[in-house]
């Protein structure tokens, strides 16, 4: 199985990433050549570059991570939605899908609104620090920076 990489300049405070041993740690500081990461209530900063063996990996998200996260594991059919089942959360005024590695952000919506003039957001993830980038692009950093894994 082939090892992802992230670049460290790739990264922001509060993502979450993993060791070469697979231990979970959220980025606390980066700069131009490294990314600095804490596990848990550690104090000081494990440091990783970008050279083989020192460098971040990703954390795959999970359909459990969602569950952590109080969002809603719905199964009615959706005219854009093939699969069986996703998730959903409503957050300051934005809808939030995820399904089989799509999240699908809908800006400003609103239920029983049906002007069109809402912007849609598809993107394809795979790993958290991807969720967490693009939950901060639509200004939901409070809910990127505490996402549990």
């Amino acid at each position: 199985m082939e090892t992802v990489k992230i670049r460290c300049k790739d990264l922001m405070v509060g993502d979450y990433i993993t060791n070469r041993n697979g231990s979970p740690m959220q980025i606390v500081a980066v700069d131009v050549d490294n990314a600095y990461a804490c596990e848990g209530n550690e104090e000081r900063p494990w440091i990783f570059g970008d050279d083989e063996g020192y460098e971040p990996r990703p954390i795959e998200i999970t359909d459990e991570m969602f569950s952590k996260n109080n969002w809603e594991e719905c199964d009615y059919p959706l005219p854009y939605n093939h699969h069986e089942y996703y998730y959903v959360k409503d957050e300051g005024g934005n809808h939030l899908v995820w399904n089989s590695e799509v999240l699908s952000i809908w800006l400003d919506w609103e239920e029983g609104k049906d002007d069109g003039a809402y912007a849609n957001i598809a993107m394809p993830i795979k790993y958290v620090h991807q969720l967490q980038h693009i939950l901060r692009l639509a200004g939901m950093t409070e809910l990127a920076n505490n996402f549990k894994i």
